[in-house]
């Protein structure tokens, strides 16, 4: 190719440009969920990143959308902030996902399913069938309630409001995560509780049967109780904490949004843009 003709101009000018918005968006892809998923090829994700990075530099207003020659330097340290801000993003969007997935491996422990695993394809590790059930169950949600809408459109506006490179690592979203992972610690215990105490009273009633009564054998039909008490305390708590797993979803993404905001600010004093369909 001619690096003269208006064809490799026009590479030349927008490559680079483009290659940020593409860092950007493949971050995004790293944690978000439906979008990280380990099920779909990693060469297909990384396709759709492209399509969606070719859309979005389309949208950008000539201002923000040329970024001028770099030194290699800042170029690196660009890329490196371009996607610490797609996956910090992603990041937080997955905290409902994983906060009910520990309390299914903290119950799937309890009622002895953590010997019988099976390969969760989402996120491609090893899960016992009740941390596999409530992972797609608050992935279903998630989905229903339009949370991966909501995240895409936080996202979005990130392009509107900080130019390339223009997220400094200091402005990390720690508190936001923080608290949001205190909040699903706490969605994790109480789902994971009421298991654990219908477990604990079966227990002593079959150590109280077992002493009172030690002909019977207990220990035969012990399990199975402890079994059948475990899922009834899991179906009571999903039905006591259905609003709360709702609610924690609506926070995460406010919190997405309260800190897209915040970190726009400064942007939008220098007279940040927006993105223009």
């Amino acid at each position: 190719m001619d690096l003269d003709s208006p064809l490799a101009q026009f590479y030349v000018e927008h490559a680079a440009s483009w290659s940020l918005v593409f860092c950007r968006v493949i971050g995004l892809f790293v944690f978000t969920p439906l979008l990280a998923g380990q099920s779909v090829p990693i060469r297909v994700r990384a396709l759709v990143a492209a399509m969606m990075a070719v859309a979005v530099y389309a949208m950008l207003p000539d201002e923000t959308r040329h970024v001028g020659p770099l030194p290699l330097g800042a170029y690196v340290y660009t890329v490196a902030s371009e996607i610490f801000l797609g996956v910090s993003i992603g990041l937080i969007a997955g905290l409902p996902m994983i906060a009910v997935e520990i309390a299914g491996q903290v119950i799937g422990y309890q009622l002895g399913f953590a010997v019988a695993q099976a390969s969760n394809p989402e996120l491609d590790i090893n899960l016992d069938a009740i941390g596999t059930m409530l992972f797609f169950l608050t992935l279903s949600v998630f989905f229903m309630m339009g949370g991966l809408d909501a995240t895409l459109l936080a996202f979005l506006d990130t392009f509107g409001s900080l130019p390339a490179g223009g997220l400094p690592f200091a402005d990390a979203p720690l508190a936001g995560y923080l608290g949001a992972l205190n909040e699903g610690t706490e969605l994790a215990i109480r789902i994971a509780a009421p298991v654990g105490v219908a477990v604990l009273l079966s227990m002593l009633a079959m150590g109280f049967v077992m002493r009172t009564v030690p002909q019977f054998n207990v220990m035969s039909v012990g399990f199975a109780i402890g079994i059948l008490l475990g899922v009834f305390g899991l179906i009571m708590a999903l039905f006591s904490v259905s609003d709360t797993i709702a609610e924690y979803i609506f926070n995460v993404i406010r919190t997405i949004e309260r800190w897209i905001y915040e970190i726009s600010l400064p942007a939008f004093a220098m007279g940040g843009g927006v993105i223009h369909a």
